[in-house]
């Protein structure tokens, strides 16, 4: 049965987002539990990464990433 939410800062029923970021030579991925929408303008997202994740430091070196949502699919 399929339900309508509207409009939801909440992702439902909550998959755990992907982080990446690196190159395809090189990537890095993580999964990353504490996430929310930060603002609507500009758009952007809030994370918290322990300082001592291999993906933070690709990420502030190069500056940039992607949160992947997978669908439910791909849930184990």
């Amino acid at each position: 049965m399929k339900k309508r939410l509207g409009p939801t800062d909440r992702l439902y029923p909550m998959p755990c987002p992907i982080v990446v970021a690196g190159t395809l030579e090189e990537p890095r991925c993580m999964a990353v539990a504490w996430i929310g929408i930060a603002s609507a303008t500009p758009p952007s997202v809030a994370m918290a990464i322990r300082d001592s994740r291999n993906t933070l430091e690709v990420i502030l070196e190069r500056g940039e990433f992607t949160v992947n949502i997978p669908s439910t699919s791909h849930a184990a």
